[in-house]
């Protein structure tokens, strides 16, 4: 039996979308789109899209890179 399960669309890596706002959740959320063939995680802030990645998780947060692009509306 094999399943079939659509191509990641680049507005699911929109971490707004994250149901679960702990932590653990939001480090797997931008862990798990730091493959080179998905979209990065990213947030929308004004006219700007920061993109997320790299991220290690301690007690206390989430750290990483990030970029930020400008003007994208």
């Amino acid at each position: 039996r094999s399943s079939f399960y659509s191509r990641r669309n680049s507005y699911q890596s929109n971490i707004s979308y994250v149901i679960n706002k702990k932590l653990d959740k939001i480090y797997d959320f931008i862990r798990m789109l730091d493959a080179d063939k998905y979209p990065k995680a990213y947030y929308i802030l004004g006219n700007k899209k920061i993109e997320l990645s790299d991220v290690s998780l301690d007690s206390k947060s989430v750290k990483g890179k990030f970029i930020i692009i400008k003007n994208i509306l």
